[in-house]
């Protein structure tokens, strides 16, 4: 299934004026819209129309069309622009106003014209560029030396172009995140730069020339992402057929992603019917359960599995291969470009940490000996084989890839389901891991709704779905697959401030980081803080107060939140200050100045404080402990004899993710941990409930569907069951009779 950044939906399909390249009247600010080529999608926006040309221009023009269109694919055009031979991609040249079919993608070139319409000069196209921009309001930053960089990590391949100039001489502004940058990319003289742009959707990439200004014209070239759903070929049959290889295939319908900053729509996702879906559950079904390999057989696929995960590493490495994944991260999952960065980073770490040998070492297995000779057992760690993998919006890439590299280091053969608001993260980074070696058909990528999953997994039947996300969709999900799941849902994480007061700027910076970052949309965020009364006299809450005061949408350290709303949220405070005692310590407000859409949440980080005794009743303790996954979170305070009701409460409480005992005071240390549950639990004075790195265990705890992430530990636990085999081959001792029966 595709999924295809929308260029303009207001297209008009409007035929070029052939004799002159398709060129409207004087742009600037108010330009009316330009004519279209026919059947091209490409749009002309605001360009100056060139001087009438006399007949010998004329001439010279048919004559330069006759010699172009004896180009007859991309090698003939090459053979003509020597200089680009250093270039590792594909070039191609066009003449002003006609089009070009391009047999390859990514890297294209412009072309000068005099006033005359004759060819002055030809360049590189990463002469003249700096940044590539994928669709109005969104741009990631390609750098000139990305290509020397990323060479065979083609991670812009398979676009349609479209040239557009740029009103009173500068580059149109780009959204990044919240952040507007003026960028002027090709720049003939100062009158007249031209941007390239995508514009409508094609099966196949289409190169027009744009227009020509009075003094000279340009030939200005981009690439448009197609972002589809990969599948394997070889399918539509019954019983299937094995597949040889894989394939991105579109979709029938769509729907269409509201952009969270603006609310304008920006992604068209696939939207299947039950009837497309067949590939997908052949494809489940195609693979046996010994799995795509396993320790007795295609073992050399754990080598292989080392060598692209260090591949993976080293691309990921790339500053601008890095920074093109975090701004595509907050582009779809708005947080600050730290936080982007992080994820990226932790996820670049994790395939260091299994490249080499260590894929294989997580199929290491034992032997005991046996009772007599030629006897001896064996444990083995045995994939599932068919598995399917289901990841929420807020991680689009960290909690995707290791779960998926962690089903294949295994030997499964995965389906994985990313939430549709944020696949395309997804989708690039399947196209680098195809770069870096992975096999067309060992992943399959869907993008779908939830019904459409829910009836593959019922029909398909895998032997383990991995799910992360809210706890009622688990629960569902647990029931319809008989408990065939593993599961890291919501989490309602607490955080307990013992009795030893010190580093209090520390203490309530990270408070901060733990309940605000990425607006509270982590499942590891803080979502009540415990205060020991020695804390009072430490102004911490004035500090908590400051800091998230701070946070502002500029810099997305507050931005939208994805699944609740704005309305939501300020209700569910509305119901908590009904509780006696209750009150607002800070935020409850909407954020202002803002054009997030009403789909989507927008407040200020807020803390509500609620007494620990009514916090207990059986009246209060759902409503105050229902997770709110936004920039909220609940305080209330207790005595040193109240520990008991501060451990009560946490055991009440039916998710078990993190926790965090902040304190240095051991017996208080061995008192709260050795009374509590939760799976990833932090302690210490600088102990947190956030910011999971690679290097240890994520999951919960409690619970035996429980899912971990990222570790050796994890990946054995979620992906790969144990299988013993006992061998037993002799030899029969030489006085053996046959014995009575029995």
């Amino acid at each position: 299934m595709r999924e295809e950044i929308l260029g303009d939906s207001s297209v008009r399909e409007e035929k070029m004026e052939e004799e002159e390249g398709g060129t409207v009247e004087d742009g600037g600010e108010d330009a009316t819209r330009g004519t279209i080529h026919e059947h091209s999608f490409v749009e002309v926006m605001g360009v100056r129309k060139p001087k009438n040309p006399t007949q010998e221009d004329k001439n010279e023009k048919a004559k330069s069309k006759k010699g172009f269109d004896n180009f007859t694919n991309v090698r003939d055009v090459n053979q003509k622009i020597d200089d680009w031979n250093s270039n590792p991609f594909d070039s191609v040249l066009v003449k002003r106003g006609w089009k070009w079919k391009a047999q390859h993608t990514l890297l294209f070139g412009m072309l000068m014209f005099d006033e005359n319409g004759c060819e002055t000069d030809v360049q590189p196209y990463r002469s003249a560029f700096d940044r590539v921009v994928y669709s109005e309001g969104y741009a990631g930053r390609v750098g000139r030396n990305f290509f020397d960089h990323a060479r065979g990590v083609s991670l812009l391949a398979d676009y349609d172009m479209e040239a557009v100039p740029c009103n009173e001489g500068c580059a149109p502004s780009m959204l990044l995140g919240t952040k507007k940058l003026c960028m002027p990319l090709l720049e003939l003289d100062e009158d007249v730069p031209l941007l390239v742009r995508m514009c409508g959707p094609r099966a196949e990439p289409t190169i027009v020339v744009a227009s020509s200004s009075e003094s000279s014209a340009i030939v200005a070239l981009v690439c448009r992402r197609w972002v589809r759903s990969l599948t394997a070929l070889g399918m539509s049959q019954r019983p299937p057929t094995p597949a040889k290889k894989g394939e991105w295939k579109g979709s029938s319908k769509w729907t269409e992603i509201v952009d969270p900053l603006n609310g304008q729509k920006f992604i068209a996702v696939p939207d299947p019917s039950a009837a497309e879906i067949k590939p997908f559950i052949d494809s489940l079904r195609l693979c046996p359960k010994y799995g795509l390999h396993n320790p007795l057989k295609n073992p050399e696929r754990y080598l292989m599995y080392g060598d692209i995960s260090a591949r993976a590493a080293v691309a990921l490495k790339q500053p601008e291969v890095s920074r093109f994944f975090a701004t595509l991260i907050q582009r779809v999952s708005p947080k600050s470009f730290a936080q982007a960065l992080t994820e990226v980073t932790v996820t670049q770490t994790f395939f260091e940490n299994f490249s080499g040998d260590q894929v294989r070492f997580l199929a290491r297995s034992f032997a005991v000996p046996g009772n007599h000779l030629g006897q001896q057992s064996t444990g083995l760690r045995w994939p599932y084989g068919p598995v399917t993998i289901i990841t929420p919006f807020n991680f689009p890439l960290e909690i995707p890839v290791l779960q998926l590299m962690g089903a294949l280091y295994m030997g499964n053969k995965p389906l994985l389901k990313v939430d549709s608001k944020v696949s395309i993260v997804m989708d690039q980074m399947l196209r680098l891991l195809h770069q870096c070696g992975l096999p067309l058909d060992d992943v399959d990528f869907i993008n779908c709704d939830g019904s459409i999953m829910n009836k593959i997994l019922l029909e398909a039947e895998p032997r383990m779905t991995l799910f992360t996300g809210s706890s009622r969709v688990a629960e569902k999900l647990a029931l319809d697959l008989k408990g065939r799941v593993k599961l890291e849902d919501a989490g309602f994480d607490w955080k307990i401030l013992g009795p030893d007061v010190k580093e209090v700027d520390y203490v309530a910076w990270v408070c901060d980081q733990d309940a605000y970052a990425c607006s509270g949309q982590k499942c590891s965020a803080q979502s009540i803080l415990f205060v020991h009364e020695n804390w009072d006299s430490a102004s911490l809450i004035p500090k908590l107060q400051t800091l998230a005061e701070r946070r502002k949408l500029e810099d997305l350290t507050i931005g939208p939140v994805l699944t609740v709303t704005t309305e939501r949220m300020l209700a569910h405070v509305k119901r908590l200050l009904q509780i006696p005692g209750a009150k607002l310590l800070f935020g409850g407000e909407p954020l202002e100045n803002h054009s997030i859409p009403e789909i989507y949440g927008a407040l200020k980080p807020t803390a509500v404080f609620v007494p620990l005794d009514e916090l207990l009743k059986d009246l209060n303790f759902e409503l105050v402990t229902t997770e709110i996954f936004g920039p909220f979170q609940i305080i209330t305070n207790y005595r040193q004899d109240e520990l008991a009701k501060v451990l009560d409460a946490c055991e009440r409480m039916h998710a078990h993710l993190t926790a965090a005992v902040v304190s240095n005071d051991i017996i208080f240390l061995q008192d709260v941990l050795g009374r509590s549950v939760n799976g990833t639990t932090y302690a210490g004075i600088r102990a947190r409930t956030t910011g999971a790195p690679q290097n240890h265990w994520f999951g919960p705890a409690g619970d035996p569907r429980g899912a971990g992430i990222g570790t050796p530990e994890a990946i054995k636990l979620v992906w790969s069951c144990h299988r013993e085999i006992i061998y037993d081959i002799g030899p029969v001792p030489n006085n053996w009779s046959l014995p009575a029966c029995t």
